[in-house]
């Protein structure tokens, strides 16, 4: 077993021999494969990012570099790359894997038509996918690649989930072909391969949601191009992009009443949906509330923070009205201060002052001069810059500003 490192050095080196940008995620499964780290924690993922993540922004030029950059969401590479490009690397087995998308249609079974959600659910249960012999990207299709499966056609755009391929493409024997009838499947494919760590999502990911976010899907207006022929080659980050994302439950579509009181649901409410409106993932502490037609519950891409920091930390964070998470780490977070304490909502945020996050307590204009005066002093006053007031007003600006953006744009785009 190799010897134990920390997180950021086994990063350091896996970087530096794929000599390519890689997720956190990938790093860390890697590492914990080769056995270059040791962790008893539940979510080791979370303890990669932070680690590289505070060594990008602790840095000192000139001082305390970082060795470390981040080159997109969840991607990050090496800062030597940078000043001097990257030596391209020899693949081995472990540092070239591939990302591939899967398309299922609907098609004719053995008795009758199959929707696509019925063949993928009958092939996920074979362990097994078919590939035609004039399928693009066939020769590419080894084993180690990691699949994600998209539903397309009429009542789909929906990825599904994920998988491994296990074995080498082969052809379709009479033996195997017989048991893809035996399961309703009418075997129109020469080739097959095994499958592995099969992840069938309970709920079906809309492409609609994300597809601002796939660098993948260039024609945005007319996004199912990109699914055609039946597999797609994707990059790591659009990969992982998809197994991330977590689409708001509900959908709030009344706005706000002109010149109606605020009420702190309300204001709470606002901030989920601009937070979801603007790519992020979204939680509350109090999802309870009901907001316009639906529910703050209903509102949030998460029902729970993950768990990026210690226990002792995070018991606190939880009572943060409302968080922006990228990655699973908090990027901005929000205290409204209807009719609570300033300092209380300040002390809460604070707890994550070593993860250069945003603060921001929302009130009303006249609690202003009472937030300046807290944030000039200690132990706020050293991260004063990462502090600001924000008005129910200015809360309310943004959102109609950016509903109306989001709306125009997917009107334009015929989404």
């Amino acid at each position: 077993m190799a010897e134990s490192m920390t997180f950021a050095d086994a990063a350091y080196r896996l970087l530096e021999e794929s000599g390519q940008p890689r997720h956190y995620r990938w790093l860390t499964e890697e590492a914990l494969n080769r056995g270059l780290i040791a962790t008893a924690g539940k979510t080791p993922e979370a303890t990669m990012y932070a680690s590289i993540f505070i060594e990008i922004r602790s840095e000192i030029p000139g001082k305390r570099p970082s060795r470390f950059v981040k080159t997109g969401r969840g991607m990050f590479g090496l800062a030597e790359w940078e000043v001097e490009k990257p030596t391209p690397k020899k693949a081995t087995a472990s540092t070239d894997v591939r990302y591939f998308v899967f398309v299922v249609n609907t098609s004719e079974g053995v008795k009758g038509e199959l929707t696509a959600r019925q063949i993928y659910s009958r092939l996920m249960k074979l362990k097994t996918w078919g590939i035609g012999k004039s399928t693009a990207y066939r020769r590419d299709i080894t084993e180690g690649i990691r699949v994600v499966f998209y539903q397309a056609g009429k009542g789909g755009q929906n990825f599904l989930g994920t998988a491994t391929v296990a074995s080498p493409l082969h052809q379709v024997t009479a033996e195997r072909a017989q048991k893809w009838r035996d399961a309703g499947v009418e075997p129109r494919w020469e080739y097959e391969l095994s499958l592995a760590e099969i992840e069938r999502w309970a709920e079906p990911k809309p492409v609609v949601s994300m597809i601002q976010h796939l660098d993948f899907i260039s024609n945005k207006e007319h996004f199912g191009v990109h699914f055609q022929g039946g597999v797609r080659r994707i990059s790591e980050a659009d990969y992982y992009k998809i197994i991330e994302f977590k689409p708001p439950k509900g959908k709030a579509t009344l706005l706000p009443e002109k010149g109606a009181e605020f009420t702190h649901a309300q204001v709470q409410g606002m901030l989920v949906e601009l937070g979801n409106l603007l790519g992020y993932d979204t939680y509350s502490a109090n999802q309870s509330p009901t907001y316009r037609d639906t529910t703050i519950g209903e509102l949030v891409t998460l029902e729970t923070l993950p768990d990026f920091t210690s226990k002792r930390i995070l018991n606190t964070v939880r009572q943060i009205d409302v968080i922006w998470l990228e990655d699973e780490f908090p990027v901005c977070c929000f205290e409204v201060e209807h009719s609570t304490d300033v300092t209380k909502g300040l002390l809460r945020m604070h707890q994550l002052a070593r993860f250069q996050s945003q603060f921001f307590i929302v009130a009303p204009e006249e609690t202003r001069h009472k937030f300046e005066t807290e944030t000039s002093k200690a132990p706020f006053y050293q991260n004063r810059d990462r502090y600001f007031f924000r008005s129910y007003q200015e809360v309310e600006a943004l959102y109609k500003l950016t509903k109306q953006f989001v709306e125009r744009r997917n009107d334009f785009l015929n989404e």
